[in-house]
Parts: C-alpha cells; structure tokens; sequence
C-alpha cells in the first residue's frame, strides 16, 4: 500500500515552499496558484503540478471524503480527500481516480 499523502495548505501567490518545510511523500496545495507541490523522497526536491496544463483555469476542490465529491466531475479540477489524505481526477470513463498509484 502507498503512504499516506500529508497536505501542508497554501494561500499566498507565487509562493513555492522549500524543500525543508516539506516531509517525504508530504504535498502542498497553494490555493492562490492552483499549484499542487510535492517533496521527491529520492532527490529531496520540491517538484511542482500546475493544474489545468497549457494555462487553462482549474481548481482544487477539498471534501471531508471522497463521498462528498460532486455526482459528476471536470477533468480541469483536482479533488482531495481530507479523512484519507488522497488526491483524485476525474476520469474520461467518469469514475475518480486517485493520483499517484
């Protein structure tokens, strides 16, 4: 089984956080860029995820669980599920999918 995805949540623009104020497999979400940033256990770099590639709006949409997600989702969104700590996409077949494993 995969570890235990931590999010660590952003509100200030453009900011990337440091390598030393994340934990390995730890994610920050920074709600003013859309940016979804992770700490690569092996390098020990920040690797950044800009949501809706190609400049494209997207979102980030929080639920207490993956249960309170939206009945249909956007492919332009990325959704978390905060009792598990798990992100997911919506996908082409129209399920959720969880990224990462």
């Amino acid at each position: 089984m995969p570890n235990k995805v931590l999010p660590k949540r952003l509100w200030t623009a453009n900011y990337v956080p440091l390598a030393s104020e994340l934990v390995d497999n730890e994610m920050a979400v920074n709600w003013a860029d859309a940016k979804l940033f992770v700490k690569n256990p092996t390098t020990g770099s920040v690797v950044s995820i800009t949501l809706g590639g190609g400049g494209g709006s997207a979102s980030i949409v929080e639920a207490a669980t993956a249960a309170g997600f939206p009945g249909t989702g956007s492919s332009l969104t990325w959704y978390v599920a905060t009792d598990v700590s798990r992100v997911y996409r919506w996908d082409s077949s129209g399920v959720y999918v969880e990224v990462g494993v």
